[in-house]
């Protein structure tokens, strides 16, 4: 086995989701990543996976740097670190997926669920084992 630094930041975005609306919220999230993100700046790519026993679905989003994510979304990711305060992370989605796009369309997409922000943790360290 090898191990590799990776030059990169990583967010991960944890939501509460009911477990009839998991696979919808996936799918969903999946496609509007897919539409507004390519094109940014420093994004790498997303994973959007659903938990086994339903009711969890977390974005994993890789970036280029730091600052290109806090350019994105308008965050700053020192005042994040690991949050795990439901209100505080509620309150922040709004602005995520960037504000110059109007209304925040993944914001929309939890309340139409009935999905909400759990957690939200960045790193800035990575370090892939391969086999």
């Amino acid at each position: 086995m090898t191990t590799q630094d990776l030059t990169e930041f990583t967010v991960l975005i944890e939501f509460a989701v009911p477990a009839d609306r998991q696979r919808e919220l996936v799918q969903r999230l999946s496609a509007q990543i897919g539409a507004a993100l390519p094109g940014v700046d420093g994004f790498r790519s997303a994973t959007v996976q659903a938990s086994v026993g339903g009711g969890t679905v977390i974005n994993y989003a890789r970036w280029a740097t730091r600052a290109a994510w806090e350019t994105a979304t308008g965050l700053d990711a020192a005042g994040i670190g690991e949050r795990g305060e439901a209100a505080w992370a509620e309150n922040q989605r709004g602005q995520w997926f960037a504000a110059r796009a109007g209304l925040n369309p993944v914001a929309a997409l939890l309340a139409e669920l009935g999905a909400a922000t759990r957690r939200v943790t960045t790193f800035e360290q990575s370090v892939a084992v391969i086999a």
